[in-house]
């Protein structure tokens, strides 16, 4: 798809309540540059609601074009088509802070202050030095971006922009809003009543603070009943009182009570200096050779340099008054001389094996760093050329180096597999070729979550676009079925046709199994859908995963999402796939959960999380089942 017969859309990145992200290659610049489009769908009541909405998106696009800072990704063009906006941007490479902190655990202190030291200047630019000061309203885990060349945090997804799709003008002229801007957990009050301030802005970056630091929501901690302060240092007793006061500041719910400006607290802030979570011992200093000269009565260090004090007053102590030598002591003397020089020539063969060992295993593990930078930048084959030259000296990097090319060459063949459409295929060699365990493996997992992802609420037909129906549209006269009894035994014999595979369609009987079954609040959030549900199937490495989904008959909505895995597949694709599965809105105690249904114990838990619920449990058939569908 050619969008503003400019942008080559390569694949579909996320989809949510404002639109969809594609990636996409530029194909008016001699390097097909790839960028991210933004989708938006404007939800207008009226013609008259639609062109206030399409001026506000271009003016705010207008001021987001004129931003101009490093930790901002620029804007390249913007633009309307078919009743959609269109934002296009830098493609910022990297892992948002939230994924960041869900794979990996609680940052240490030291991390997180350089975080909201990094981006504090970006919100003290766009408050008071952009062109026209700006608001971002949506500071969360989820927008920062940690760029994979220099770690940096950069901040994505202006508030703005995604208030004006919701513009209704009423009968009497008066524009309005109709929706909050703001992430449930990290908006502030005020922000809710829709009065922001600067201030707003910092509250949320204190949010995602401790966030980092605790791996926990807010609705996991509780609160002072005095002061309604935030109770969530009990999860972060490492984090030093100087910081602790800050971001308990920084979260008051008073406007008033917090730092006023970014560059305030960056001054706060900039204060601390916060134990490093590395502990570097001193190096031990090197043992000298010292020598007791027997003609002299004087000690030496034969390699140059002053020997230590301790040396020098334990030779001066044994220092004797001189009396004549004779030819025995002058022997012993020069044999212990000798023996010293020896002793001295193998300590320094030793030294330069050993600095010569630690010079390989630097540089092995610098071509290790290097080959991982190519590969999360796309360069799969300059990244398995890299690690190849990693010597087998070190067995230990060697390995990890193997495991690598081994995970990097997999990705090879996966991308090339997607870019033909085949996301199925590409899943199925991820999981057979890569071991769980493997090293450098994330960027598959999430290649995994990505190529599986099936959003709810999005349209089946977008998604997971029939590519075998007439006009690409999952109804009865286009799957040659006369009435809905005949719609199974049609697609059993020809069944659909996804980038994903291929699955039968399976209608809706009191028969299904309980967890595919409405509950009365699903009939009465979305009835239409919920009355009469379809299901589609699919699988991947020989049932090592399979994607399950419910999708409404005639709306063509999808009301559930489900994935089963095997337990012999990674936690962290598990925990990926999780992640992809609830938008970023994964807690702690859910991830126990899945981690316990993968050790296999019995579980089954329910769980409520932002805007949704679900179930994750092992099954009789001895899967991890994570089933997910509005609350």
């Amino acid at each position: 798809m050619l969008l503003n017969n400019r942008f080559e859309i390569l694949e579909q990145l996320g989809q949510g309540g404002f639109g969809t992200t594609f990636l996409a290659a530029d194909t008016h610049m001699p390097s097909q540059r790839r960028c991210v489009v933004k989708q938006l769908r404007p939800e207008t009541p009226n013609q008259q609601s639609y062109q206030m909405a399409l001026q506000k998106f271009q003016e705010e696009a207008a001021t987001l074009e004129q931003l101009n800072h490093d930790q901002i990704p620029k804007l390249y063009a913007y633009f309307e088509q078919d009743g959609l906006f269109y934002l296009v941007q830098e493609w910022i490479q990297g892992q948002t802070l939230g994924v960041r902190v869900r794979q990996a655990g609680p940052l240490p202190e030291a991390d997180v202050l350089q975080m909201m030291t990094q981006l504090l200047p970006v919100l003290d630019y766009l408050h008071h030095h952009a062109p026209r000061e700006v608001i971002h309203r949506d500071v969360k885990p989820e927008n920062i971006i940690l760029r994979q060349s220099d770690q940096k945090p950069v901040l994505i997804d202006f508030g703005a922009v995604k208030q004006l799709l919701k513009t209704v003008v009423s009968s009497s002229g008066n524009v309005t809003c109709s929706v909050v801007i703001g992430s449930g957990g990290f908006m502030p009050p005020e922000q809710a009543a829709q009065r922001v301030v600067y201030s707003s802005d910092l509250y949320s970056l204190g949010v995602t603070a401790i966030f980092a630091l605790t791996g926990r929501l807010l609705g996991d901690l509780e609160k002072d009943s005095r002061t309604s302060e935030l109770l969530w240092q009990q999860y972060a007793p490492q984090v030093s009182p100087a910081m602790a006061a800050v971001l308990t500041r920084v979260t008051q719910l008073d406007p008033r009570d917090r730092y006023s400006t970014a560059h305030e607290m960056l001054q706060a802030l900039q204060g601390l200096t916060p134990v490093s979570p590395t502990l570097i011992s001193p190096a031990a200093p090197q043992a000298a050779v010292t020598v007791f000269d027997a003609f002299s009565g004087s000690s030496h260090q034969p390699f140059g340099g002053s020997p230590s004090e301790a040396s020098i007053s334990s030779v001066t102590s044994s220092i004797r008054p001189r009396r004549p030598l004779n030819a025995a002591a002058i022997a012993a003397g020069l044999v212990a001389l000798f023996a010293a020089s020896a002793l001295g020539a193998s300590v320094v063969i030793m030294a330069q094996e050993d600095r010569g060992k630690d010079q390989g295993k630097e540089e092995s593990t610098a071509l290790l760093k290097d080959a991982r930078s190519l590969a999360m930048n796309g360069k799969y084959q300059a990244a398995i050329d890299a690690a190849a030259q990693v010597p087998s000296d070190d067995q230990k990097l060697h390995a990890k180096a193997e495991q690598s090319i081994e995970v990097w060459e997999a990705l090879q063949t996966a991308e090339k597999l997607a870019g033909e459409g085949k996301k199925g295929d590409a899943i199925a060699t991820l999981l057979k070729d890569i071991p769980a365990n493997a090293a450098n493996a994330e960027p598959a997992w999430e290649k995994v979550a990505q190529w599986s992802a099936v959003d709810l609420g999005s349209s089946m037909d977008q998604v997971l676009k029939p590519l075998n129906v007439p006009n690409a549209k999952r109804k009865l006269a286009n799957l040659d079925a006369r009435r809905r009894a005949d719609v199974e035994p049609k697609t059993a014999a020809k069944p659909i046709q996804t980038q994903l595979g291929s699955s039968p369609i399976k209608t809706w009987t009191k028969n299904w199994p309980q967890d595919d079954q409405p509950t009365s609040a699903d009939l009465k959030s979305d009835p239409k859908s919920w009355g009469d549900p379809w299901r589609e199937s699919y699988a991947f490495a020989s049932d090592k995963m399979a994607v399950n989904v419910l999708y409404g008959c005639t709306t063509n909505v999808i009301i559930q999402t489900e994935v089963q895995l095997d337990p012999s597949l990674s936690l962290d694709l598990m925990k990926t796939q999780l992640d992809q599965m609830l938008a970023g809105q994964s807690t702690p105690s859910i991830i126990s959960q899945l981690e316990k249904a993968r050790r296999g114990e019995a579980v089954d838990a329910t769980f409520n999380t932002g805007d949704l619920r679900g179930v994750i449990r092992r099954t009789a058939q001895n899967r991890v089942q994570i089933r997910v569908r509005k609350a």
